[in-house]
């Protein structure tokens, strides 16, 4: 029989070992950072088989790049509008269950697609596709944010982002494997397999802890987590982080001047054949998950400001000139470079530290609402490339974008030695006294 010296000793070790304040990896965290990791592979692998089969389909539907541009441009504003309504979803009723919904909506649309017998159904299911993609993309880096102790955090956030480049080497190797064979329709229907993954988020994946202690504050003080409370509360008290994390991912998506039109430059203005494409783009994004690891390392070693300057610094005349090169050797070369260059500074930098800037009360809101706003303003960039009549022409001007990206890390705010914020009111960079989760016990407890 326990005393009540032993029951409250318990109660006191249960409580810190479900704090926010413990600075270690637990068996929990390392399996939510790994799910959402695979969240991520096939989220991008659906964003991305567009890209890169990009070349067949504007072949089978007889389109032009202009119209490849316009269906960009029509389907990244469905995805920023959904972002909008339903990422702040995840600050009402919880991470896990809006993981859990936009994956499985994603993975039979993705199906789906691959049916398209005109352009029109094809635009139709790839613009609706967006929906649940966001509501499965934000939520993941949000739980892996949340999930990893303070000292790994940054290390969390790029080890979750090196789903991209994963999933890129996977829709890669399917160009490679099923587009010349079976063409760009078995690509999409690939994509129902992540359907698999909602088993694993509901059996395996605790809720956020940081999200739980935030929710049971707020209860014990009568009040109910709210989707438009967290909306109102983030445009009112953080009109400066907003405007700061929107610089920096307006800026940051310059990059999809690369990422999205590389394969039809290869392809059109170079002569790269389809199967050296897949290659090469195998190779680049395999090198760059560990360069998103390695970001997310530096960070965490050296602090988030200036190793993500310096990765931009050395980035933006690489990109520029990459329009100027013929040599295969030396397109292959320079591209895989890039590639690392880019995603070196995503998860820990342009994702993680936004997100980091506002409390977890609002998280998913404030990063939606930030995304939002870069996301609309990025969305025509893809424009670009067709008013010039040129990929290669394009890409000094997203460089010159790109290099801005410089200003919007010199202006936040240094995260990586603090605490993740928990309520609304407090701001990174300032020292806050950590909320106490009020519990309440019967009387026949005490």
């Amino acid at each position: 029989m326990q005393t009540a010296e032993s029951q409250s000793q318990s109660q006191d070790d249960a409580s810190a070992g479900s704090s926010p304040t413990l600075d270690r990896w637990t068996r929990p965290a390392i399996a939510v950072v790994t799910v959402c990791l695979l969240v991520y592979v096939f989220d991008v692998y659906e964003l991305t088989t567009f890209q890169v089969a990009l070349p067949a389909i504007l072949s089978d539907f007889h389109l032009s790049l202009l119209d490849a541009g316009v269906l960009l441009l029509v389907t990244a504003w469905v995805g920023r509008v959904a972002s909008l309504l339903f990422v702040p979803l995840a600050d009402a009723f919880g991470r896990r269950a809006i993981l859990a919904a936009g994956v499985l909506g994603y993975s039979l649309l993705t199906g789906f697609t691959g049916l398209a017998q005109n352009f029109f159904q094809f635009g139709v299911a790839a613009t609706a596709t967006r929906i649940p993609i966001t509501a499965g993309n934000f939520p993941s880096t949000i739980m892996a944010t949340e999930a990893a102790p303070r000292s790994g955090r940054a290390l969390a956030q790029g080890l979750q982002t090196a789903g991209y480049p994963v999933g890129f080497v996977l829709v890669s190797l399917a160009s490679v494997w099923l587009l010349p064979t079976f063409g760009w329709r078995y690509m999409y229907f690939l994509g129902i397999v992540p359907a698999l993954l909602v088993f694993l988020i509901l059996r395996y994946i605790p809720e956020s802890r940081h999200f739980t202690q935030v929710k049971e504050q707020r209860q014990a003080e009568g009040k109910q987590l709210n989707a438009l409370r967290a909306f109102v509360d983030t445009v009112r008290r953080y009109p400066v982080e907003v405007a700061k994390g929107s610089l920096v991912l307006t800026t940051y998506y310059f990059w999809n001047g690369f990422g999205v039109f590389v394969s039809t430059y290869l392809s059109q203005e170079r002569g790269v054949d389809a199967a050296t494409r897949g290659t090469w783009l195998a190779i680049w994004w395999s090198v760059a998950i560990l360069a998103s690891i390695g970001g997310g390392w530096l960070a965490q070693r050296w602090g988030r400001k200036w190793t993500n300057i310096a990765l931009v610094v050395i980035t933006v005349p690489l990109f520029a000139t990459y329009g100027m090169l013929t040599d295969w050797t030396a397109l292959f070369v320079v591209g895989l470079v890039l590639c690392s260059l880019f995603l070196a500074p995503f998860g820990q930098g342009t994702w993680g530290w936004v997100m980091e800037t506002f409390p977890t009360e609002c998280r998913a809101t404030g990063f939606s609402v930030v995304n939002f706003i870069g996301g609309v303003i990025s969305s025509f960039y893809a424009i670009i490339p067709a008013t010039l009549g040129s990929v290669g022409a394009a890409f000094p001007f997203f460089a010159g974008g790109y290099a801005l990206l410089a200003i919007g890390f010199l202006l936040l705010n240094e995260t990586i030695r603090d605490e993740l914020l928990e309520l609304v009111g407090e701001r990174a960079g300032q020292a806050q006294p950590k909320p106490a989760v009020v519990v309440v016990k019967s009387a026949e407890a005490s």
